[in-house]
């Protein structure tokens, strides 16, 4: 029997890369518009 693999993804994997040692280092995402990035990265669940 072949697996079949299916990814997760959580919508703190697109953030803005901030932490406590520096600021953002991206553009803030609306959680919509990171949605639409989630299936063509081929994650299957958030």
């Amino acid at each position: 029997m072949q697996a079949t693999f299916r990814f997760t993804f959580g919508p703190w994997n697109i953030h803005e890369g901030a932490d406590p040692f520096g600021p953002s280092v991206r553009d803030t995402l609306s959680f919509a518009q990171k949605l639409k990035q989630f299936k063509p990265l081929g994650f299957d669940g958030v």
